[in-house]
């Protein structure tokens, strides 16, 4: 009553805002610019407010202060031909007003953004600017951003830092190999692969492809990932057969081409087993049968068919290995009415 089946699944200037008047003489700007070389570097601009006397607000009391966050910046590597920005905070930590009349910024590529000057920041108040970086070559470079106020010790200098990079286009998988190990005919293993940008530029997956008998990938394709964002590749191997298997797994981009190393081992071989019933026909007229299963002897039982069945056989594949199953089958008259329940039969469903 037995019987096994197979089945698988599957930038320098100087200039003004506000009050203060743009430099045209050359004598006089030969003069300035020697007196900001001394402030602030070799190259940079500023931006400048008219000239404050404030040493705060009386009515407030206190002394003015400054506080910038972050103390310094680091870009780390920029690609030719891209900028990077970060916020910079000025913070007024006193009780009386902060008066901002300069930001000088210098070094290669150094800049500054998103202020308006002269600026006056009560007690506990913060604004925040953008400290920039456009590198135009390859190379490590510094500068700097120098902030005037009425507070004591300025200016107030912020180190900058960053570098100049050629664009790298670089996909890296999280492993060059991928084993199975032993898997059953008839089921699966499904395994995933991490792929990251570790270049500095974005890198465009339009291929990924597996060669090799049950393995399958899925996911990643037509995928664009910018610096340090990654995306996983599922791959399956799904055995048809007893033996090993090796196998590639393919990824084409915009970056140099990456081949992932695939094993597995198909072991056995998995067993659908069934059960057929038969039974005699009722000597009265009925319209049909009904089969029942119980895991234990005697009752309860389930109803399998759906529908009266007028055969006399049944085939139940949905037992498992190793379970015992106990069955009884009912008639059903014309009338709709359902006999009581026939003789017992078990049966026992081997391992595997």
């Amino acid at each position: 009553m037995t019987g096994p089946s197979n089945f698988a699944r599957l930038n320098r200037s100087e200039f003004a805002v506000g009050s203060v008047p743009a430099i045209s003489s050359g004598l006089r700007s030969a003069a300035i610019v020697a007196l900001f070389f001394t402030s602030i570097g070799s190259l940079g601009c500023a931006l400048t407010g008219s000239k404050s006397s404030s040493s705060g607000n009386p009515s407030a009391g206190g002394t003015p202060a400054i506080k910038v966050t972050p103390a310094s910046v680091n870009f780390g590597s920029v690609t030719l031909g891209s900028a990077d920005s970060q916020t910079i905070q000025i913070s007024n930590p006193s009780t009386a007003d902060l008066t901002v009349t300069r930001v000088g910024y210098g070094g290669p590529g150094f800049f500054v953004t998103g202020l308006s000057l002269p600026l006056t920041l009560p007690a506990g108040q913060t604004i925040s600017f953008n400290g920039n970086f456009k590198p135009s070559e390859v190379g490590n470079f510094t500068g700097t951003i120098s902030i005037s106020s009425n507070a004591d010790g300025s200016p107030l200098v912020v180190n900058l830092s960053g570098a100049g990079t050629t664009s790298r286009v670089q996909l890296s998988p999280s492993t060059t190999t991928v084993s199975f190990g032993n898997v059953t005919v008839g089921s699966s293993s499904t395994k995933d692969v991490g792929l990251t940008n570790t270049g500095n530029t974005n890198v465009t997956i339009t291929n990924v492809s597996v060669a090799g008998t049950g393995l399958v990938a899925t996911g990643g394709t037509n995928i664009t990932l910018t610096p340090k964002q990654s995306t996983n590749v599922a791959v399956s191997f799904d055995p048809k057969v007893a033996g090993g298997v090796q196998g590639t797994l393919s990824i084409v981009s915009n970056a140099p081409p990456l081949n992932i190393t695939l094993t597995g081992q198909g072991t056995g071989q998995s067993v659908q087993h069934s059960v057929s019933l038969m039974w005699s026909p009722s000597t009265s007229a009925v319209g049909g049968y009904n089969v029942y299963r119980g895991s234990v002897s005697g009752g309860p039982y389930n109803r399998l068919n759906g529908s009266v069945d007028p055969s006399t056989n049944y085939t139940d594949q949905s037992v498992a290995s190793g379970k015992t199953y106990y069955y009884v089958v009912t008639s059903v008259g014309t009338d709709n009415v359902e006999s009581a329940y026939s003789n017992q039969v078990s049966v026992a469903i081997p391992t595997p």
